[in-house]
């Protein structure tokens, strides 16, 4: 596409020049390695259209101050950019204070958005992922109450960057990870069971930490309208129905607001096909194969310091269960078995502790720590009137 083509073919011809330069004015100095791509969009137009530090980053290898050898490329840059026809789309080129900036001419705005015209919805795209699966998870809020604004901030951010890096040609995956397990999830199921309950006139109280939203109640509505008072006798079976009914409303719930605003996931994974599985074992067996897993105070321990981490981290408690460490490290392992070669996750404010703990679970297991991206999306402040 004509913009993107312009861009890259100048960039490359900035790299030329000043490889051109060091040989006809530094013939005894080799040229750099590593040098690429050099030229970038400008956050002040004062300072062109685009800019390149190409002189500031050669410049100790050519034992030159940036200013000069800046001056130096730049005569280079124009010769080269007249002789290969370019000259029609650049208006001028400056060397200033160490930068060479670009201002591009009228023609090339006009030829660009006819490009942009020609192309519509397609303008802009690459094929920079060549196809590489990334694994983005998002979101991913407790079944235990409706979405906040905060996730709905999590889903919009997620879910545009899903769609930058599709339309760059990557193989993208949205992925909501679901905590049906644990304490939070027990309570939910318990003040269902209570407010349905409830309804009866039974005078059952719900336990401290119970949830007292009014969706609770619609939940339990729901449940007396479809089973009546069948589930009045407690038992462990009555337990599981009102714990898994409670989950699978809120679950469906949350899928319908984040289809209201129009984004959905491809894959929903659950704590407990992860824990079913066995695979939190599975991880913590690798770990421990690896080195990295011993036993202090009758707990298990990931020796997370051992990967820069502040400090060591328990995954199996003295009681034999876990930490919520050890199904995320489970989790991740499955991603990355299912074939991801980037895992990228968005958490919310509260978690950047996360991030060095993951990593080097992730490191551990075998991963470049640079194959894992954790997000921190920041919370906002709404206010009214």
């Amino acid at each position: 596409m004509f913009g993107i083509d312009i861009s890259e073919k100048i960039s490359r011809i900035f790299i030329k020049s000043a490889r051109k330069y060091f040989q006809d004015k530094l013939p005894r100095i080799p040229f750099p390695e590593g040098i690429e791509e050099c030229l970038q969009a400008t956050r002040d137009k004062q300072h062109g259209d685009m800019t390149s530090n190409i002189a500031m980053r050669l410049a100790k290898a050519a034992h030159m101050s940036p200013l000069a050898l800046s001056e130096g490329i730049k005569n280079t840059i124009q010769d080269m950019i007249v002789r290969t026809g370019f000259s029609a789309y650049i208006d001028r080129i400056e060397a200033k204070s160490g930068f060479i900036n670009v201002w591009f001419s009228d023609r090339y705005y006009r030829a660009l958005l006819m490009d942009i015209s020609r192309h519509r919805g397609r303008f802009g795209r690459s094929e920079h992922g060549n196809g590489k699966r990334v694994n983005i998870e998002f979101v991913s809020a407790n079944p235990t109450g409706p979405l906040t604004i905060a996730h709905g901030r999590q889903a919009a951010i997620g879910d545009s960057l899903s769609r930058i890096l599709m339309f760059n040609g990557y193989r993208v995956t949205k992925e909501y990870y679901l905590n049906d397990m644990g304490r939070q999830i027990d309570l939910l199921g318990r003040s269902v069971e209570v407010r349905y309950r409830n309804l009866f006139g039974r005078p059952d109280s719900m336990p401290g930490d119970g949830y007292m939203g009014d969706y609770i109640e619609d939940i339990a509505r729901e449940i007396k309208t479809k089973k009546g008072g069948n589930l009045l006798k407690q038992g462990p079976a009555t337990g599981r129905f009102f714990k898994k009914y409670a989950v699978d409303y809120m679950t469906g719930l949350i899928k319908k607001d984040l289809a209201d605003f129009r984004v959905t996931f491809d894959t929903w994974t659950r704590q407990s096909k992860i824990e079913g599985r066995g695979d939190v074992e599975k991880a913590l067996n690798v770990l421990e194969k690896n080195g990295y897993i011993y036993e202090k105070d009758g707990a298990r321990w990931f020796a997370s310091t051992r990967f820069k981490d502040d400090k060591d981290r328990v995954v199996v408690k003295s009681d034999g269960s876990y930490t919520y460490l050890a199904p995320d490290i489970a989790y991740h392992n499955d991603k990355y078995k299912r074939g991801y070669g980037e895992l990228i996750d968005l958490l919310g404010p509260d978690h950047h502790g996360y991030i060095k703990r993951m990593k080097a679970a992730v490191q551990a297991l075998g991963h470049e720590a640079g194959t894992l991206d954790i997000l921190i999306v920041q919370l906002v402040t709404l206010l009214r009137g």
